[in-house]
């Protein structure tokens, strides 16, 4: 099972946003036409397919790390850092936790723990939002190629076009970045909330068990 969701997480976290990258390359230079590209991909092998999968694994694991960045960068401008939201609207929803500060590798190493299932929840929200970043990132990527092709090749015609392109992937841009924030929020809110259930949960065991034993003496 464990090899089947790491399968999933990498197809979601950087084969398809690999695969679109390289699309919004080829299309903004013009290095093909989407009926030249589909004719391609028809026309392909399977060794073929898996060699371009891999190509586009490459490109969507080099591109991570920059999106990342990117993407964090311009939530933490317009909504704040990430931990600190999280942290206040939990303590909100739940007084009694009094969590003054987020370590996403100690309560992630216990969800994997006391709570498989949970963990897995959340990994799947991390595939969806590392995918949405890398999706911003690759569009964002496309307006400046597109300016650079369309001032290399200029002509009236394909200015109005490169304007039309250039605005649906300024906003296609920002639908993915808003979309990373959501699943990244979700992925440790899952998480907080599986901390918070769990520890109770074992604290009234705990208790329980104490009681049991004070009563037998």
């Amino acid at each position: 099972m464990n090899s089947i969701r790491l399968g999933v997480y990498d197809i979601f976290s950087f084969i398809i946003p690999g695969i679109v990258y390289i699309i919004l390359i080829s299309f903004s230079l013009n290095l093909v036409t989407p009926e030249q590209f589909m004719n391609t991909i028809f026309s392909l092998s399977v060794y073929s397919l898996l060699g371009c999968f891999f190509l586009a694994y490459l490109v969507g694991f080099a591109f991570e790390n920059l999106a990342t960045k990117y993407c964090n960068s311009i939530i933490r401008i317009i909504k704040g850092k990430l931990k600190s939201r999280l942290i206040e609207e939990f303590n909100e929803n739940h007084p009694d936790a009094k969590i003054k500060d987020y370590i996403f590798s100690f309560i992630y190493a216990f969800a994997d723990i006391y709570s498989p299932a949970s963990r897995e929840k959340a990994d799947n929200f991390s595939a969806l939002s590392k995918m949405s970043r890398n999706l911003s990132l690759g569009f964002l990527l496309f307006i400046p190629l597109t300016l650079i092709y369309s001032f290399l090749h200029f002509n009236q015609i394909s200015w109005l076009l490169s304007i039309f392109k250039i605005v649906a992937a300024i906003l296609i841009s920002l639908i993915f970045l808003f979309h990373a924030d959501r699943y990244d929020a979700n992925s440790h809110r899952h998480l907080l909330n599986t901390y918070y259930i769990v520890s109770k949960d074992r604290k009234k065991s705990i208790l329980r068990t104490r009681r049991k034993r004070s009563n037998a003496e």
